[in-house]
């Protein structure tokens, strides 16, 4: 629901939107409620956290909007980040 209404404002007002911390402080709430059902480490800062889904995803649109036609599936560029943020950059044996 959150990615939805983003996307649908943000072709028309990314310089507000860009300002507004709405969105990453809705991902913090949802990093907390994972962290409070034992989902997420209890060591993130939520904040920070969403603030990171948050600038990964406008990253994300924003690039997708600049071009046409777009240069990517936005829907599959997003699992993919979100993959990489969730699971990380390091093989398991690296930890």
């Amino acid at each position: 629901m959150v990615v939805g209404r983003a996307v649908c404002i943000v072709a028309g007002r990314d310089d507000i939107l860009l300002q507004d911390p709405s969105l990453e402080t809705e991902l913090a709430r949802i990093v907390e409620q994972g962290q409070q059902r034992g989902e997420t480490r209890a060591g993130v800062d939520c904040d920070q956290a969403g603030q990171l889904l948050a600038t990964c995803y406008f990253t994300a649109i924003l690039r997708w909007i600049r071009e046409e036609p777009a240069p990517f599936d936005l829907r599959q560029r997003l699992a993919e980040a979100l993959d990489i943020i969730l699971l990380g950059l390091l093989d398991d044996e690296a930890t």
